[in-house]
């Protein structure tokens, strides 16, 4: 265990021999992975996962917040807590890895259309806190729904 921090932190490796060799990063796309496990988990991904935590962002209307958040529809914020942008914010951060490695033109557009809504949302400085944001527009300080 000791030993795997160490070369976690340092990038440095030990061979039985005693022998050390430095560790070099490699961009994640200059990697392959084309096993048995990983390979059809990275697809699942790809195929399953990723369109459904979309629809689920929809569904609970963490989406539609940010078209609120922007002034471009009424309503109030929806979700239980004002940070709710944020897992919009990771499951695009996931697609877009998987874009990077399988690309995917409806994927694609579809994000083009919800990285737009966000920066809608956006005030001039470039923050971003999507119930803080509707507020500030509306002068509305009501807590969330």
């Amino acid at each position: 265990m000791v030993t795997t921090l160490f070369t976690l932190l340092t990038g440095v490796i030990q061979s039985a021999e005693g022998q050390t060799q430095n560790l070099t990063a490699v961009p994640f796309t200059d990697v392959t992975i084309a096993d048995e496990f990983w390979a059809p988990r990275m697809e699942t991904n790809r195929k399953v996962t990723i369109p459904y935590d979309f629809k689920k962002c929809e569904e609970t209307g963490r989406v539609e917040n940010f078209d609120v958040a922007a002034g471009k529809m009424e309503g109030k914020f929806r979700g239980h807590f004002g940070f709710n942008d944020s897992d919009v914010f990771k499951v695009i951060e996931g697609a877009s890895y998987s874009l990077r490695l399988y690309p995917d033109a409806e994927l694609e557009a579809y994000m083009d259309e919800l990285i737009a809504k966000i920066a809608a949302a956006q005030e001039q400085d470039g923050y971003i806190y999507g119930e803080h944001n509707r507020r500030i527009r509306r002068r509305d300080f009501l807590l969330c729904e």
